[in-house]
């Protein structure tokens, strides 16, 4: 996994991506997103400090399962830019698709705990 400094087209991604397009990401990652709302952080206990974007499902036996990311995980950054909306995340994923990035790496918040997660893209 390399570390590199948010470049101009991820900061700009592919700020409207379509449902569709979120879709098939969603499918190919085995995994979907959603915003936190206060109902989400109150049921899951996430400090109002936490900012990102809930895991909301996680395919048993998918890439990301097996890299350990589970339902309720609190995605705060990727590649180490902050992510708070749904938006951000999937225009995020998108545009390091588009540049035949490999791998994402994700700063995750479960529980109050920070871990990171390397993903296959």
């Amino acid at each position: 996994v390399t570390l590199e400094e948010r470049t101009e087209e991820l900061a700009a991604g592919a700020d409207d991506v379509s449902d569709d397009r979120r879709k098939e990401l969603r499918e190919s990652l085995g995994f979907g997103v959603d915003n936190l709302n206060d109902n989400v952080r109150q049921q899951l206990r996430i400090p109002p400090d936490v900012e990102g974007v809930i895991v909301s499902e996680v395919d048993q036996g998918s890439r990301a399962h097996r890299q350990g990311l589970r339902r309720g995980d609190v995605i705060v950054q990727i590649q180490n830019q902050a992510i708070t909306s749904d938006e951000e995340f999937y225009s995020a994923i998108n545009s390091l698709r588009s540049q035949n990035q490999d791998v994402v790496l994700m700063r995750i918040n479960r529980q109050g705990q920070t871990m990171f997660v390397a993903l296959e893209l």
